[in-house]
C-alpha cells in the first residue's frame, strides 16, 4: 500500500518509481519526509494495514517510532518530489521561488497568484 497526499506540486513518476524500488519486503515501511522532516509525505506499507497512518505536521516521526515499536526498520526516501507539500501560504511562496517546472507553477502564473511574505 502506498499513500501519496494530493498537495505534492513537485511529484513526478521517477519519485514514485524511487521509493518503490527500496522498499523491502514484508514487512517493511518505507516513508518520504517533507522537506522540514515534520510531515510524512509518502508512506509504503506491506502487508498494507501495517502501520496505523496519522497526517498532519507531525506524523514523520510518530510514524518511525510506530514501525520500529513493531519490530520493522524503517526505509526513509529523501526526494524533492516528496519534500514539498502546500499547506501554507510559506509553502506557496517555497513553491514560486523554484523554477518554474510543474502544472502548478502554470496554473498559479495563470491566474496571475503571487505570494508576498
Amino acid at each position: 500500500m502506498l499513500q501519496v497526499p494530493g498537495d505534492l506540486p513537485l511529484l513526478a513518476a521517477g519519485d514514485v518509481d524511487a521509493l518503490l524500488a527500496v522498499h523491502g519486503a514484508a514487512p517493511a515501511v518505507t516513508i518520504a519526509p517533507s522537506r522540514d522532516r515534520k510531515g510524512s509525505n509518502a508512506v509504503a506499507c506491506s502487508p498494507a494495514d501495517l502501520l496505523p497512518l496519522r497526517f498532519g505536521e507531525d506524523s514523520f516521526y510518530p510514524h518511525l517510532q510506530r514501525a520500529r515499536e513493531l519490530g520493522v526498520d524503517p526505509c526513509i526516501v529523501q526526494r524533492e518530489g516528496f519534500a514539498l507539500d502546500v499547506d501554507t501560504p510559506e509553502d506557496l511562496a517555497a513553491l514560486q521561488a523554484l523554477p518554474a517546472l510543474s502544472r502548478t507553477h502554470a496554473y498559479l502564473a495563470a491566474i496571475g497568484f503571487h505570494c508576498d511574505l
